[in-house]
């Protein structure tokens, strides 16, 4: 699912900017324009073909799999990172890496809830996620409210204020 999601958004993001990429360039963040730019190298036939994916997908397969299981919700990684700084997160290479759990559900279809899971030790926080079948929001959400009941209170982020002189 990764290679036809990835297809997908990346071809319908070059056709949302087709009036003014790659002619107002400069305007653009330098992770948006790669983005674009790789956009100009998916061949017709690839994304056809991811089309076709998302339909298989969405017509039962995805479902299949937790059917397969025999599970009405899974449990999965919201990231394979600890949350960027923002610096980093403008890193095309970080940026591409922080969402490959859970990219293919945009594909699928599935509802996914991210929920806190606990705090490094360098004070980041990870989580994860619940996916639930197709159109079935309600599974995903009761199993994220289960893990939050059974976690406990999740403790509040240090916050920095900032003064003015």
């Amino acid at each position: 699912y990764m290679q036809a999601t990835l297809a997908i958004i990346v071809a319908d993001a070059a056709a949302y900017h087709a009036p003014t990429f790659p002619s107002r360039r400069d305007e653009y963040g330098a992770d948006v324009a790669s983005l674009l730019d790789l956009a100009q190298g998916i061949p017709s036939f690839a994304v056809a073909g991811a089309m076709r994916a998302l339909t298989v997908a969405r017509a039962g397969e995805a479902d299949g799999v937790l059917d397969s299981h025999g599970v009405d919700v899974l449990a999965v990684p919201t990231t394979p990172i600890t949350a960027p700084t923002v610096e980093e997160a403008r890193d095309p290479a970080v940026a591409g890496r922080h969402h490959i759990y859970t990219m293919p559900f945009d594909l699928t279809g599935q509802p996914v809830v991210a929920v806190p899971l606990n705090i490094t030790p360098a004070g980041l926080p990870t989580s994860m996620s619940f996916v639930g079948r197709r159109w079935d929001e309600r599974s995903a959400l009761r199993a994220a409210r289960a893990w939050e009941l059974v976690r406990g209170p999740f403790p509040a982020p240090a916050v920095a204020l900032a003064t003015n002189g």
